[in-house]
């Protein structure tokens, strides 16, 4: 889809009311949306459409996640971690949201949430041997 599609398709539903879109069956349209939105460098329409969805629904793992990631590129870590940390707290079995947290958390020299949360992720089943190595360097 060309940017130009994406801006007018944006435009019309902008003025639809915004909480009826993130029902639970457009949900994950929404997060494609995102998606395409991240790949194509619309930042704000993908923060945009993030926020819409966790208006509906706060703990949806992955909007958070994506959520996250944004704002880490924006250099916004401290609600990286935040969303993470939400993501974590709605899924707590998931052992790439302890991955990302944990670098994150290195990332910011915090070197003790670093190591838990890897060794968090290891115990999950992650590869251990990258998690290994990455808990060797965080120490």
């Amino acid at each position: 889809m060309s940017l130009k599609k994406l801006k007018r398709k944006k435009s019309r539903q902008s003025g639809r009311k915004k909480s009826a879109r993130a029902v639970p069956g457009q949900v994950e349209k929404l997060l494609r949306s995102v998606e395409t939105f991240m790949q194509m460098g619309l930042r704000g329409q993908a923060v945009d459409t993030l926020n819409e969805i966790l208006n509906t629904r706060p703990d949806h793992v992955r909007a958070l996640y994506l959520s996250a990631m944004i704002a880490k590129e924006q250099g916004q870590t401290g609600a990286a971690v935040a969303s993470l940390e939400r993501a974590i707290r709605a899924d707590s079995a998931n052992p790439e949201l302890y991955r990302s947290l944990a670098n994150f958390l290195a990332e910011e020299q915090q070197f003790a949430g670093a190591a838990e949360n890897y060794q968090q992720a290891i115990k999950l089943g992650l590869d251990s041997r990258q998690m290994l190595l990455n808990l060797i360097i965080t120490l």
